[in-house]
């Protein structure tokens, strides 16, 4: 076989945009222009993009779990067997942005599919994390504190 077919292609290391990403960020703050940057514009720049970094990081965990799920025998609660197995994934809206979560996905003729994944995680049915749950409940409160202050 010639060395043009022996071509072996790495992929990549866990977490690799995650790092990539920093240091693009690390390089812009060392930068001319970087060091330009009055306060204001580079709390506004770190915010934004150190918002962007840790989705990524978040999203490149849930990749490498992805990655290490293996298979396992699934059953739902009256004994019904997931023999179709296929990947799937679903988007889960964070405090930090949206979110893809691979995972494999056991179905059965006439059956919900079932997500050991999902359960291991704890997600929830719809698409928002605890985390914006909680952002909600919590604006929600000082909303009802607000307009009851306001009513006296």
């Amino acid at each position: 076989m010639s060395a043009a077919y022996q071509i072996q292609t790495r992929a990549p290391t866990p977490f690799h945009a995650s790092r990539a990403m920093f240091d693009s960020m690390t390089t812009h703050l060392a930068s001319a222009a970087g060091l330009k940057m009055d306060h204001s514009a580079l709390e506004a720049w770190a915010m934004d993009n150190g918002r962007e970094l840790i989705r990524q990081l978040l999203q490149d965990h849930f990749d490498l779990r992805a990655v290490q799920e293996r298979v396992v025998r699934v059953c739902d609660n009256d004994g019904v067997e997931r023999t179709e197995r296929h990947t799937s994934h679903r988007t889960l809206r964070s405090l930090v942005g949206d979110v893809a979560v691979g995972r494999l996905l056991y179905q059965a003729a006439g059956c919900e599919g079932l997500s050991p994944a999902d359960a291991e995680l704890r997600l929830p049915d719809d698409c928002y994390s605890m985390g914006v749950r909680r952002e909600v409940a919590c604006l929600a409160a000082l909303r009802r504190r607000t307009r009851r202050r306001a009513r006296r």
